[in-house]
This record gives structure tokens, C-alpha cells and sequence, in this order.
């Protein structure tokens, strides 16, 4: 059951993530900026998984191992990862090739008015327009692989935090 319930929560995770990048991209890169930016900062993906560890908690007779909600928020986040990694690609590498440039533009853009909003130097503004350049390359697998393994390590973080926290014991007060 628990493995079942992990393949559900990260697909549906995959797919939100999915809907939200494809309907952004199509509103345009301002759009698409915007949403990156907030699901980036959002914990949307974790709440998901700790609700769903949670729910499985109150179905079970008696609190959960330890080891089967690490697993299942494991399994959860990978196959979210899987889909994520995906359907990245397939946008950024595949569909347009361009459009990481034109992202990285428009962020770069927003960043600049907020830095000079704020008093930002010459020098702080040309540090963060060589950061920018160099990532207006298309994505590249390897670039996938890597980014996939460091979320991946994120995530077994969180997923001790899940377990951690499923597994605490609610004791009644008499």
C-alpha cells in the first residue's frame, strides 16, 4: 500500500508541476518566470508528501516504522524528480531551444530594476549580469543529471524530516 500511495502522491506532484510550467509557457516568459520563481520558494512538493505520509499515519493501527515513511517519501520524490527532470527537458532542450536565454533575459531584467530600486552599484550589477550569462546556454542532459542528483539529495534531507516527523508518537494526556 505504501509504495502504491508513493507512485500516487509523486505523480500528482509531477503532474502539478507539469500543468503549472506548460500553462506559464504559454502565457509567455514573464509568466514563466514567475512561476519558476514561486514554485522555487513555495514548499508545494514537500507539503504534498508530508500530507500524504500523514495520511498514512492515520490509517495505520499504530505509528508507522521509521524505515516504510522514509521509503515511501523516498519513492515519492523520485518519481516526482523523474517527471520534473522530464518534462524540463522536453521544454527547455526539445520544444525550445531558446527559451532559456529569453528566461534568463527577463530575469536578468527584473533583477537589475530591483538592484537599482535598492542603491546597487555598477560593479554589483555587473557581477550578476556574468552570473546570468553564463547560464544562457540551452539545458543539456548533463546539466539534467546534475541537477537531478542534487535534488535527489535534497530530498532524501526532507524525507528524514517527513519520517521524523510521522514517526513521533501523539500521547494522550490523562
Amino acid at each position: 500500500m505504501i509504495r502504491n500511495f508513493s507512485l500516487i502522491i509523486g505523480v500528482v506532484a509531477g503532474l502539478l508541476y507539469t500543468a503549472g510550467l506548460f500553462v506559464s509557457y504559454s502565457m509567455g516568459v514573464p509568466s514563466l518566470g514567475d512561476f519558476l520563481t514561486w514554485y522555487t520558494w513555495l514548499p508545494v512538493v514537500f507539503l504534498l508528501v508530508l500530507g500524504g505520509a500523514w495520511w498514512l499515519r492515520t490509517q495505520s493501527a499504530e505509528a508507522p516504522d521509521f524505515k516504510p515513511m522514509l521509503q515511501y517519501a523516498l519513492l515519492a520524490y523520485l518519481i516526482y524528480e523523474l517527471i520534473y527532470g522530464g518534462v524540463t527537458y522536453y521544454l527547455f532542450a526539445v520544444k525550445d531551444r531558446g527559451l532559456n536565454d529569453r528566461l534568463v533575459e527577463h530575469l536578468l531584467k527584473n533583477s537589475t530594476e530591483k538592484m537599482l530600486e535598492k542603491g546597487a552599484g555598477k560593479d554589483q550589477i555587473e557581477a550578476a549580469t556574468e552570473m546570468a550569462d553564463s547560464h544562457r546556454a540551452p539545458l543539456t542532459f548533463m546539466q539534467l543529471l546534475i541537477g537531478f542528483g542534487q535534488n535527489m539529495i535534497l530530498h532524501f534531507i526532507k524525507s528524514i524530516i517527513i519520517a521524523t516527523i510521522t514517526k513521533q508518537t501523539i500521547t494522550k494526556k490523562s
